[in-house]
């Protein structure tokens, strides 16, 4: 289990003369000491496990016309938060987020696979790595931003961004079949990054709301896939082929890839209109399409769909 102790808390106020006078904030300094035992996975699936000095920031900035904000907590390493706000003159609204965050997996000791009945049908399972210790180190970034212009009050321009990072280690497993039902663990290295990027414009008037988006992802997998030659695929108490149109590969195939995570991109078009009142009706009409793409294969999916509620 863990165990997480507060060594001290420090807090001071930021009281800055002449050319920050308009700053205020506080500065939280601190320190945790942690131990664990047993299965660190579930005492601390989502929290540090590292000992050390912690601090938390919020300062804000005001001028005229101009707002800037900063929340920050850093508790270790792996984990952590950062919030950014900025105002000008109400026309651009920002908001930032960077977040790191670990997650530790479990690692199965596939005990529970071992089995065999009468006619040698036989379970059995090997880890090539029992001692891993499996967990992703999640880094994400988000941006949204409105713009507003005294000109065109009516309408909002909208900006959104998101980056993700997932790195670490995870296992893989793979099984052969028909002869022996054999399952085989072994440790992958995993490197995911996604992107999102989006626009959209509101438009407000006479009790109705317009908008209109536009989004982007593309998500890529920067490690391989772990490989493996299957055993032969034979009856499992006849040893002969009978199983050839049901198996389409084993030894005879040669090292094979498994565990893939595909890296796509998407491509999404939205548009939705609203009304509270339609002759005493709600009404929300919407309509989307989207376009799919896995690059490993080449396979594409197109989507369209519209919705009404009244």
């Amino acid at each position: 289990m863990k165990a997480r102790y507060t060594l001290f808390a420090l807090l001071l106020a930021w009281y800055p003369a002449s050319l920050l006078a308009q700053v205020t904030g506080t500065v939280q300094l601190g320190g945790h000491g942690t131990s664990e035992k047993d299965n660190p996975a579930r005492a601390g699936e989502y929290s540090t496990t590292q000992s050390g000095p912690d601090a938390a920031v919020s300062l804000q900035y005001k001028a005229d016309g101009f707002y800037l904000g900063l929340e920050s907590l850093a508790l270790s390493s792996d984990q952590q938060k950062h919030d950014l706000t900025f105002e000008l003159g109400r026309m651009v609204r920002s908001h930032t987020t960077f977040s790191k965050l670990p997650h530790r997996l479990v690692h199965d000791s596939l005990a529970n696979l071992a089995g065999a009945i009468a006619d040698v049908k036989i379970v059995y399972a090997t880890d090539m790595d029992p001692a891993a210790r499996y967990g992703i180190r999640y880094d994400e970034l988000t941006n949204h931003t409105d713009i507003q212009l005294p000109q065109a009050p009516w309408l909002t321009i909208s900006t959104d961004y998101r980056e993700q990072w997932r790195q670490g280690h995870v296992q893989a497993l793979s099984t052969s079949h028909c002869y022996s039902c054999h399952v085989v663990s072994v440790t992958r290295s995993l490197d995911l990054h996604t992107k999102d990027a989006g626009i959209s414009a509101q438009a407000s008037f006479g009790g109705w709301h317009v908008k209109a988006t536009v989004s982007s992802r593309d998500a890529r997998e920067r490690e391989g896939a772990p490989t493996r030659t299957y055993e032969r695929a034979q009856h499992p108490s006849l040893r002969t082929p009978l199983f050839d149109d049901r198996v389409v590969f084993d030894e005879r195939s040669g090292p094979l890839p498994y565990g893939w995570y595909p890296s796509q991109e998407k491509d999404t078009y939205r548009l939705a209109i609203n009304n509270a009142n339609v002759l005493g009706f709600s009404l929300a009409l919407s309509a989307t399409s989207s376009e799919i793409s896995n690059t490993h294969t080449g396979n594409e999916v197109d989507y369209d769909g519209i919705s009404l509620a009244l």
